[in-house]
C-alpha cells in the first residue's frame, strides 16, 4: 500500500476530485435518496404488503428488476430492493463517464500531452487514474451503507444483520471495481471520449440487460454466465459467506490483470507530447 502511495500523483489526483465532483455528488445525492426511502418504507407488515403489490404486478418485470428476491426481514428487504438495481445502475453510470475522463477525455482533448510534458512517468499517471477510479467507487458505495445503517438504527434499531450487509457491500464494491477495469480499459485503449464512452456504454448495457433477462425464467437463467452481474446474487451471499469469499476473490483477480492491461495499452499508446 506504501508503495503504492508514493507511486501516485497527487497534484493529479485532486485535478480528478476537481473535474469529476459534480458526478460523485449527484449519484451520492440519488443513492441518499433511495437509500433513506427504502428504509423508512420498511416495517414488518408493509413488507409482506409491497410483496403483495409486487404479485400484482407481470412477473417477467418483477423478475426482471430483481425485486422477486425482496424479503419481510429488513436485511433481506433491503438486499432485494437495493442492490437487486439501484446500487448497482446509478454507481455504474458513474463509473462509464469517470473512467471515460481519467484517459480517454485528457488524449482527446489533448491534456494527456501537457500532463505527461511534465516530470511524470507513464506509469505513475496510470497508477493515479486507477486509484482514483477504484477510490470514489469504494466511497459510493460506502457511503450509501453508512447511510442504511444508521438510518436503521434509527428507525428499526436491532432488525438490521449489520454484518452480513456489511459483506454484502463488500462483494458489491468487487463487482463494480471490475466492472470499473473494463471501462477503464476502453478509456485507455481510445483515444476519443466518443468511442470510450461508447463502447463502455454499450458493454454495460449488454450485462444489465442479460442479467435482467436471466432473471425472467428458468430457461434463461443459462444467460447468468454473460453477465458479471449475476454473482451478486443477495440471497446466497446472506447466507454463505464462502460463496462472498470466492466472488471477492474472484473479482479482485480479474480487476488487476484487466487493469493491469490498461497499463500496458496506456505504456504502449502513440501521443503526440
Amino acid at each position: 500500500m506504501e508503495r503504492l502511495v508514493n507511486s501516485m500523483n497527487f497534484t493529479l489526483f485532486k485535478s480528478n476530485i476537481k473535474s469529476n465532483w459534480i458526478m460523485f455528488a449527484f449519484i451520492a445525492m440519488m443513492l441518499t435518496i433511495y437509500t433513506t426511502v427504502s428504509v423508512g418504507m420498511f416495517d414488518p407488515d408493509g413488507a409482506k404488503l409491497i410483496n403483495s403489490l409486487m404479485e400484482m404486478l407481470p412477473e417477467v418485470m418483477v423478475k426482471a428488476f430483481g425485486f422477486d428476491q425482496l424479503g419481510t426481514e429488513l436485511t433481506t428487504y433491503l438486499a432485494g430492493y437495493l442492490f437487486g438495481f439501484i446500487l448497482v445502475i446509478f454507481p455504474i453510470i458513474f463509473i462509464v463517464f469517470t473512467a471515460n475522463s481519467l484517459v480517454a477525455s485528457h488524449v482527446d482533448k489533448g491534456t494527456m500531452a501537457y500532463i505527461l510534458s511534465n516530470p511524470i512517468k507513464r506509469t505513475t499517471v496510470i497508477k493515479t487514474q486507477i486509484a482514483f477510479l477504484v477510490a470514489t467507487i469504494t466511497a459510493l458505495i460506502t457511503y450509501a451503507a453508512i447511510v442504511v445503517i444508521v438510518m436503521s438504527a434509527v428507525m428499526w434499531p436491532g432488525l438490521l444483520d449489520v454484518k452480513n450487509y456489511i459483506i454484502l457491500n463488500i462483494v458489491t464494491v468487487s463487482l463494480l471495481v471490475a466492472i470499473s477495469s473494463i471501462c477503464f480499459l476502453a478509456s485507455s485503449f481510445f483515444s476519443t471520449s466518443k468511442y470510450s464512452v461508447g463502447a463502455s456504454s454499450a458493454l454495460v448495457t449488454v450485462f444489465i440487460m442479460v442479467n435482467m433477462l436471466k432473471g425472467v425464467s428458468a430457461e434463461l437463467e443459462f444467460l447468468k454466465f454473460f453477465t458479471p452481474i449475476s454473482v451478486l446474487d443477495t440471497t446466497r451471499i446472506l447466507t454463505d459467506s464462502t460463496y462472498a469469499f470466492i466472488v471477492v476473490a474472484c473479482m479482485v483477480a480479474f480487476s488487476l490483470v484487466t487493469f493491469i492491461a490498461s497499463a500496458v495499452v496506456f505504456d504502449k499508446k502513440d501521443l503526440t507530447i
